[in-house]
């Protein structure tokens, strides 16, 4: 994993991550390699504005197997389940285990009427936990501060309300922007949310809210569209000009040594990125890295590495990702 620089792929090519377990039995779904990759990606900086990263993690007994791995040491699964999702422990069952088969989830997130806290809201769905006897959904309990919140509730059980979900939010840019990292994890397994005795419904469909105000719009605007990049501060204009398009252009000399010229061009003003990766997907240099206006440009390499010293003779990839965050990809060839 560190090797091969999976974390740089992924911190390109992806803002949201969706982890979704059934029933996990007592092994984690994410082992602690996996643990670890994730919570570089989420925590890798989009660039000043440059919008949010997301992830969702559902699963019975995911949390709990999180927390509580036992034997060898597990740092990155515990630092997982509290510095990504805000959950700082967890109960191997909620309240209403064996009793409860079908409990009613009062989904906070998924309900567009709950408030800025997500103190209100009445949106509920039930999920089937008799099959084939009660599962053991996981209560969770959310760190402290104000970047976590409780996002789902069990039905109360004796006076009890056990928390089902959390939600977190939280800056971890180097510079302060308008964009953040943010997560959702549920206790129980997305599978579940279905009416009972019948097949599995669109309720599951609810589970988004890409506008909730639980996740401070006022003040940091939506959960900006994936691919693009360029709404995210206000009154930005992203028409696109008439004279120009997105394109990106075979680079010249091909083959070459020891500089090539990679032309492009862009229909709109934004963030773009032009990076070069090796036959086995590695990234190997940033060519550019910046915001730049609608129109032709050109992109320059020497064969230099972003790890310093010069690339071998062989074949390399060269992708561009547009301000919209569509891509396009051509290859070129080293002759030393």
């Amino acid at each position: 994993m560190d090797e091969y620089g999976i974390k740089d792929s992924l911190a390109i090519w992806y803002r949201i991550v969706i982890a979704s377990a059934h029933r996990s039995g007592t092994f984690s779904v994410l082992e602690e390699s996996d643990s670890k990759l994730l919570k570089q990606w989420w925590e890798t900086s989009t660039g000043t504005d440059g919008g949010d990263r997301g992830m969702l993690l559902t699963g019975d007994n995911t949390f709990n197997t999180l927390l509580t791995a036992g034997g060898v040491p597990h740092p990155n699964e515990n630092a997982l389940a509290t510095s990504v999702f805000g959950v700082a422990v967890t109960a191997d069952a909620w309240n209403g285990t064996g009793t409860v088969p079908f409990p009613s989830i009062r989904d906070l997130f998924s309900d567009p009427t709950a408030g800025p806290n997500l103190g209100t809201g009445t949106y509920t769905y039930p999920i089937d936990g008799g099959c084939a006897g009660p599962d053991r959904f996981d209560a969770l309990t959310r760190v402290g501060g104000t970047d976590a919140a409780d996002a789902a509730l069990y039905p109360t059980v004796g006076g009890v309300t056990n928390v089902a979900g959390v939600r977190y939010m939280t800056e971890r840019d180097g510079i302060p922007d308008h964009d953040r990292n943010k997560s959702l994890g549920y206790g129980f397994t997305i599978q579940a949310i279905r009416t009972y005795g019948q097949n599995m419904v669109d309720t599951r469909a609810q589970l988004r809210r890409a506008t909730s105000p639980g996740f401070q719009t006022g003040t940091y605007g939506p959960l900006y569209p994936i691919q693009d990049a360029t709404r995210v501060l206000a009154a930005v204009d992203v028409t696109p000009p008439p004279s120009f398009v997105d394109a990106l252009q075979q680079n010249r000399p091909n083959p070459f040594n020891p500089e090539t010229v990679i032309p492009f061009s862009i229909s709109a003003p934004g963030r773009v990125a032009v990076r070069v990766f090796d036959v086995r997907g590695r990234l190997v240099r940033t060519l550019v890295d910046s915001w730049m206006p609608a129109g032709v440009h050109v992109a320059r390499w020497n064969g230099q590495v972003d790890a310093g010293g010069k690339s071998a003779s062989g074949v390399y990839f060269y992708l561009i990702t547009y301000p919209d965050g569509h891509i396009s990809s051509k290859k070129m060839t080293i002759l030393r």
